[in-house]
């Protein structure tokens, strides 16, 4: 279905106020033209859109940004960025119409884009927009971080020659650089043959594979490597997912007369 935003226009059931849901009623019609429902425009449930408020009963204006759920139906999580209240949400009453209209930041980025593909004629040269401050990509964007930290002071125990899972997170089907940055300690009498922790789609299983795992061997006596510094590993690999996929941090040791633990950070960001 093609999607005709622009005819979308509904009025409100009940008076939103300044509440962040804005209830539905049905199309509108101004001038003798019946516009369309959002449903009837193409809106799929959960689609984020842009947004703009017109009450000619408190006499406000306001734009943003909020999510269309198809149940109600209603607009929901309103944030507004444009208002004729200081760019505050304002006081809508029941006389409110709601249209999709498209602010000036999503045409600009849209602008960026032709057919879906990146338009060079539209960039100077190697150069791609960025944030312009300290926030996060949203989820499913490119930039979507994903992180699980497990601190020394809450270090998973290890059993000689037994894969544990230091931590795991879940990622959604795409393209991510998956780090695993890892520790594995024990005591200053602990003696260890071999150690290593490796990135896994398998809970507690090694993962062998080359740039999969990192090692550390001392030989068949074994050493005592630890002296208030553990062991560190470091794996970094690309994860191509079709599904919804959990990625394991395992860790495994070879040591006898004392103990070992690891903890560390197991970390994702989503390429594309």
């Amino acid at each position: 279905m093609a999607l005709l935003f622009d005819l979308a226009v509904m009025t409100v059931s009940g008076a939103p106020g300044t509440g962040s849901t804005i209830n539905l009623g049905g199309a509108a019609t101004l001038n003798g033209v019946t516009f369309l429902t959002f449903a009837q425009a193409g809106v799929p449930n959960g689609q984020p859109v842009d947004y703009s408020i017109l009450d000619p009963g408190n006499g406000g204006c306001e734009s943003g940004t909020a999510t269309y759920s198809s149940s109600g139906p209603s607009l929901v999580s309103r944030t507004p960025t444009v208002s004729s209240n200081s760019n505050a949400a304002i006081n809508a009453s029941s006389a409110s119409i709601v249209r999709i209209s498209p602010r000036a930041e999503t045409l600009q980025n849209a602008a960026l884009f032709t057919g879906g593909t990146l338009s060079n004629s539209r960039l100077t040269s190697g150069q791609f927009p960025a944030t312009s401050t300290n926030d996060n990509a949203n989820s499913g964007n490119i930039g979507e971080q994903v992180i699980s930290t497990i601190l020394s002071g809450s270090a998973v125990s290890l059993t000689s020659l037994t894969p544990a899972n230091m931590t795991s997170i879940s990622l959604t089907a795409g393209d991510w650089e998956v780090e695993l940055l890892g520790y594995i300690n024990g005591a200053q009498t602990t003696t260890v043959t071999r150690a290593e922790m490796s990135l896994s789609t398998t809970s507690a299983t090694e993962n062998l594979v080359a740039g999969s795992v990192a090692y550390y061997a001392s030989g068949a006596s074994g050493l005592t490597p630890f002296n208030n510094n553990p062991l560190s590993f470091f794996v970094k690999q690309r994860q191509s997912l079709s599904i919804t996929t959990s990625i394991f941090a395992v860790a495994l040791a070879v040591f006898s007369v004392s103990t070992c633990n690891t903890f560390g950070v197991l970390r994702a960001r989503r390429a594309r």
